[in-house]
């Protein structure tokens, strides 16, 4: 997400679009809604550091809210709106060069900030797509039991690919968290028709931010054995991998 520019070009065009203001309004709040998702979601990698087998239960729970039909419904839109229209302002942006300008020589203060934002932006966008088909669709199309997709799979996955889903997992976290720390800040300041344009980033959120890089890794370490010993229950070891020779054309 972006903050709007004071600089507003005029065009003419045959079809009239929403203003600048109502598509960032709109981006805001389905940003605000996956935020919902993405604050479950970390709260339940966090909880691996207190045991594997806690860890799926918190997992399992945040899915009786996730996994409701209306919910999901609703969070699958929201990501489709959101990442629509970001794309849509993006290029606009680029084409009608409204980028942030120097300022005698110097960015304003918190550009730097913004423009990880909009990276980490990018990193899940063209993530989110395998991440989605790999954790939710496959266990609907291979599993008589969805639910039986846990963090099983991570540690299985993690094996047969020699570490390499852990170094990804870890990407597209710290880009997810950032993402959420300043587009939650960006989103509030944009529905309250206030600016952030100019002003520092609060130290108390990158404070923040370090805090959840760090649970951010120790859980992936966690969830894929390098943290405690793991001992895997057998029917869950089994529907692993058959996920797994499923998604590889093994089976």
């Amino acid at each position: 997400m972006s903050e709007p520019s004071s600089k507003q070009p005029t065009t003419s065009t045959s079809m009239k679009l929403p203003s600048n203001r109502i598509l960032y309004k709109v981006q805001a709040a389905s940003g605000l809604f996956f935020a919902s998702y993405l604050i479950m979601h970390f709260a339940s990698h966090y909880s691996l550091l207190k045991g594997w087998d806690f860890g799926n239960k918190q997992l399992n729970r945040f899915r009786v809210i996730y996994h409701n039909p209306v919910y999901e419904t609703m969070l699958f839109l929201s990501l489709l709106v959101h990442t629509t229209v970001s794309a849509y302002m993006v290029i606009k942006r680029r084409t009608e060069h409204t980028e942030d300008k120097k300022e005698g020589g110097l960015r304003p203060a918190g550009s730097t900030e913004r423009q990880f934002h909009r990276y980490a932006g990018y990193v899940m966008a063209a993530s989110i797509v395998g991440h989605v088909l790999s954790t939710r669709v496959v266990g609907l199309l291979f599993l008589k039991n969805p639910e039986l997709y846990d963090y099983t799979m991570i540690f299985v996955e993690n094996q047969h690919f020699m570490n390499t889903l852990a170094a990804f997992l870890v990407v597209f976290g710290l880009a997810g968290a950032w993402h959420l720390i300043y587009g939650t800040r960006l989103s509030i300041a944009i529905l309250r028709d206030k600016s952030i344009s100019g002003e520092p980033f609060p130290v108390l959120l990158k404070v923040l931010y370090a805090v959840m890089a760090m649970l951010l890794i120790n859980a992936i370490l966690a969830a894929t054995g390098h943290v405690y010993p793991i001992k895997l229950q057998p029917h869950m070891e089994v529907a692993a991998e058959h996920i797994h020779k499923k998604m590889t054309m093994q089976g």
